[in-house]
């Protein structure tokens, strides 16, 4: 397996604009590990390629929170296979998890919706989590409401497109591609083909919907979409789903009749073809020609094609196809604007697609089956146009290469020869790191032999026990005469890590080790042997182990330790007290100079550990 140390998330505004409090860093954790608890899973979940869960690379585990002045960071591993054999075996895990999370996520809602269904379900039938808990099988929503799927209808055009200002007027949106019909009570999706790998797995393409439904509601285009005719939900387990990409890139040049007519090929490098599945994009611009619209004056047009060819078979459709996205516009030369635009899925059998391929989109022909999403026909702002557009193709950075323009008005270009600020270990930080366990909890305190050394003779653990004051108090914490007792001759430390004992109220324990740590510090700080530390002190609550290291200059150590007695509380979720834990180490900790540089150590160790000189000796304390 390739080990991946990687940060997951951190409590600092992103690039969305949105914030995740230290205190849901933590939470997400902490649920994260009472799921996989109840369910018999270990503790993650599976790593996927560009959040498309038809492409898992390995298996994901978040392990704990660190935090310093600047953020607070949820870091972990992602074990990725490198060979079949690892590839089969996480396959069985990862099938055994999306057992667990479908079944888990739609329970609590089966029995209503199977009764709001019960005319409508077959021996078909089946479910599955996605925006929300679901009921699925051909033709389930369409034979519900008929009138927002029977093409020909009042509702419904040729392509089988809705009217989306009638479906807004008969539904809630509850987030974009998610409607709530009430007089039933159950929700209506948008297609699946607006889902990564056109596959029920996987979310709604968001960015998408979005920017379709501001187009629509801004009242200059008539907007039609093509709902999900297969699937229908429970109003009340939908929740968001959050997946954080960040598109870059200059603003657009909006003036379309200087780009020449022809058609433009772009080809993917090996790192945007790895983490968006699309070989090459292919773009058309027509010459102009006159357009006689009924009862109007003639208009001079331009139409535009546009259709990524994709790597490999498309995991939602059937027969080993390839599924493209395509859209097609009409620009008006005369009023400057797009009066028409659609997208769809073109889908290919492999005959065709090895034709296709080869290519260029004006010579291709059409020998896909085609399937329109959406459409907006009226007059269209150009950036309105190209928002939707690029949202469409989410993940095909192609598309900003293509109609990419001038750069961000203001926007500083850094200089290649100015020096990068290098990131520092701070003077204060601290690591909060969970674990599920099944180990017996040793009743009394104890200190744990969590250090190791080799030589060419022997391989043997030890605990790390300081000097002076620090020493006689950590071998008072020691269970047992035969652990093996070392101390470096620095005046840098790693002490082992100290368990409190699972016979007392753990709140008094943690104040006692607290203190007593605390007190023991400033005496070696004050004897000049000391100056700096990293203390870990370990418990276990019903079945979840936590560790809480704590790491810096000695003094600034000290001073959390005695601050944060009346604040960490063990017999209490950690998220209900890691804020104020946070507000301590901050009010010790001196400004930062620098970004601060995460140890990855603290992933693979569990805890802090500092960094000791070169060269360093051990001394057995006996």
């Amino acid at each position: 397996m390739n080990k991946i140390l990687t940060i997951f998330n951190t409590d600092g505004v992103n690039r969305h604009r949105m914030l995740f409090p230290l205190a849901e860093l933590m939470g997400s954790l902490e649920r994260h590990l009472k799921e996989c608890q109840s369910r018999g899973l270990p503790a993650g979940m599976p790593s996927n390629i560009s959040h498309d869960l038809c492409r898992p690379i390995g298996w994901a585990r978040p392990s704990g929170v660190y935090i310093a002045k600047d953020l607070a960071r949820q870091v972990g591993v992602i074990n990725c296979w490198t060979t079949t054999e690892e590839r089969d075996q996480m396959g069985e895990l990862l099938q055994k998890y999306w057992m667990a999370y479908h079944y888990y996520g739609v329970q609590p809602y089966l029995s209503e919706l199977e009764k709001r269904l019960e005319n409508h379900l077959t021996a078909e039938s089946g479910y599955c989590f996605v925006e929300g808990a679901a009921i699925g099988r051909t033709n389930l929503a369409k034979d519900m409401y008929p009138e927002l799927f029977e093409i020909g209808g009042s509702f419904v055009d040729k392509d089988g497109l809705t009217d989306y200002n009638v479906l807004l007027q008969r539904t809630k949106q509850i987030q974009p591609g998610v409607f709530h019909e009430t007089t039933q009570n159950l929700v209506i999706f948008a297609h699946r083909f607006f889902r990564r790998s056109l596959s029920h797995r996987n979310s709604l393409n968001q960015y998408v919907l979005q920017s379709f439904h501001r187009a629509a509601i801004a009242g200059a285009a008539k907007p039609r979409l093509r709902l999900d005719p297969n699937l229908l939900g429970h109003p009340d387990s939908v929740r968001s789903v959050i997946e954080l990409e960040h598109w870059h890139g200059p603003h657009f040049d909006d003036d379309i009749s200087k780009i020449k007519s022809g058609v433009t090929e772009k080809v993917s490098n090996e790192e945007s073809r790895f983490y968006s599945a699309v070989s090459k994009t292919h773009a058309w611009w027509k010459n102009p020609e006159e357009r006689q619209p009924e009862n109007l004056p003639p208009r001079m047009v331009r139409t535009f094609e546009i259709e990524e060819l994709v790597e490999d078979t498309t995991p939602g459709l059937p027969n080993n196809t390839f599924g493209c996205r395509y859209a097609h516009a009409e620009y008006d030369l005369q009023q400057a604007v797009i009066s028409h635009f659609d997208g769809a899925i073109r889908a290919y059998d492999a005959d065709a697609y090895l034709v296709r391929i080869e290519k260029s989109i004006d010579r291709s022909g059409k020998n896909a089956d085609y399937t329109k999403l959406f459409r907006l026909d009226g007059s269209i702002p150009v950036s309105t146009w190209k928002s939707v557009l690029t949202d469409f193709f989410r993940g095909n950075d192609l598309i900003e290469e293509y109609l990419g323009g001038t750069e961000k008005a203001g926007q500083e270009k850094s200089d290649p020869q100015e020096a990068a600020e290098i990131p520092v270990l701070p003077a204060l930080s601290s690591y909060v790191g969970l674990a599920l366990t099944d180990e017996s909890a040793v009743a009394g305190r104890h200190v744990l032999t969590d250090l190791s050394f080799n030589d060419e003779n022997a391989c043997f653990s030890f605990a790390e026990v300081g000097r002076g004051q620090i020493e006689n108090l950590m071998r008072s914490w020691c269970a047992s005469t035969d652990i093996r007792l070392l101390s470096a001759q620095s005046t840098t430390i790693n002490l082992s890590t100290i368990v409190l004992a699972q016979d007392q109220p753990l709140v008094v324990e943690w104040t006692q080790v607290a203190c007593a740590l605390a007190d023991a510090i400033y005496l070696e700080v004050e004897a000049g042997r000391l100056c700096k530390i990293s203390v870990s002190v370990r418990w276990v609550v019903e079945g979840i182990e936590t560790t809480l290291s704590i790491a810096g200059a000695a003094e600034m150590v000290a001073q959390l330790l005695n601050g944060s007695c009346g604040i960490v509380r063990p017999d209490k979720k950690i998220s209900e007290w890691i804020e104020l834990f946070r507000d301590k180490l901050c009010q010790f900790a001196p400004n930062l100079i620098s970004s601060v540089d995460w140890p990855p150590s603290t992933v693979r160790h569990g805890r802090i550990s500092l960094e000791l000189e070169p060269d360093i000796t051990f001394t057995e304390r006996r």
